[in-house]
């Protein structure tokens, strides 16, 4: 009984460590955003389509959505930049962004039900 009693102990300690630390692990796969340091908007270079450009340290991707639902994606090295193919008569309608180091992607998908969530950038970057 009292082996029996230990293993259920050891069992459940074993179990409460592993719960607890498993969000810590998936934490460690977060990063803040990039868009301190990706310039996002209509680039003269791509006839004033939206574009970007990264002067970020490292490789970012970017996603805009425009206001019809379509959302483009482009991975930028540093000091590159990036054009979506979206003309500035389309973005006029309106059009968000996120981006997040090489690798990464946003924590909420980029669609419209997520629209307010990335616009005020309510996101964090997960590990693909």
């Amino acid at each position: 009984m009292l082996k029996a009693a230990t293993a259920l102990i050891c069992f459940a300690a074993m179990t409460s460590l592993a719960t607890t630390l498993a969000p810590a692990a998936a934490a460690q796969d977060a990063r803040p955003h990039a868009e301190s340091c990706a310039v996002v908007g209509y680039l003269q270079p791509f006839n004033f389509n939206i574009g970007a450009v990264n002067t970020c340290a490292e490789s970012i991707e970017v996603w805009i959505l425009t206001a019809d639902g379509n959302a483009r994606s482009g991975r930028i090295a540093h000091d590159q930049s990036y054009d979506s193919g979206v003309p500035r008569e389309q973005g006029e309608q309106g059009w968000v962004w996120a981006a997040c180091p090489a690798g990464y992607q946003p924590s909420v998908s980029v669609t419209e039900q997520n629209r307010d969530a990335i616009e005020a950038s309510h996101y964090q970057c997960v590990r693909r």
